[in-house]
């Protein structure tokens, strides 16, 4: 019996906002007191509000671009946002393939390398396009012949 009421007390509030219920709460961070719609929701704290205001979380906590770059840059190729920057500007900002300007695309420019680990060479910054066509190519090495026979072959009309 007692079960059956704590989960119809459960069923009533869990898909209600926890803020709705507290007015006021203290930021564990700056200090101060501020209203409960000032914190994100936070189901795993007592309260079911995050000790964190949003602005000391924004500030504070949220990687930024630059700072997930730097870090995808040196897990994946032992190097740094400093050593991509002056790559992109010994290339004049523009793919190292194909020549477009880094502003044609939405997208920032990916690392062209040859080898892993300790063997890593770094070649060059490709456009999305190049990087694509590069990665295919290499791979699809034996099949190059066969398409370029393929589109001199005669077509056929239905």
């Amino acid at each position: 019996m007692a079960n059956s009421v704590n989960l119809k007390y459960f069923e009533s509030w869990k898909d209600k906002d926890p803020r709705e219920f507290t007015k006021k709460k203290k930021c564990s961070f700056c200090k101060e007191t501020k209203t409960t719609h000032d914190f994100t929701v936070n189901r795993y704290f007592h309260d079911g509000i995050s000790s964190y205001c949003k602005s000391c979380k924004k500030k504070n906590f949220s990687p930024t671009k630059e700072m997930r770059k730097n870090s995808h840059l040196k897990c994946r190729y032992n190097s740094t946002l400093e050593k991509y920057n002056v790559m992109l500007k010994q290339q004049k900002n523009r793919c190292a393939i194909c020549g477009v300007h880094k502003n044609r695309f939405k997208r920032s420019f990916h690392v062209d390398h040859k080898g892993k680990g300790k063997n890593l060479i770094v070649r060059g910054l490709l456009c999305v396009t190049c990087n694509n066509y590069l990665g295919l190519k290499e791979r699809f090495k034996k099949l190059e012949e066969k398409v370029s026979t393929y589109l001199l072959s005669p077509t056929i009309q239905l």
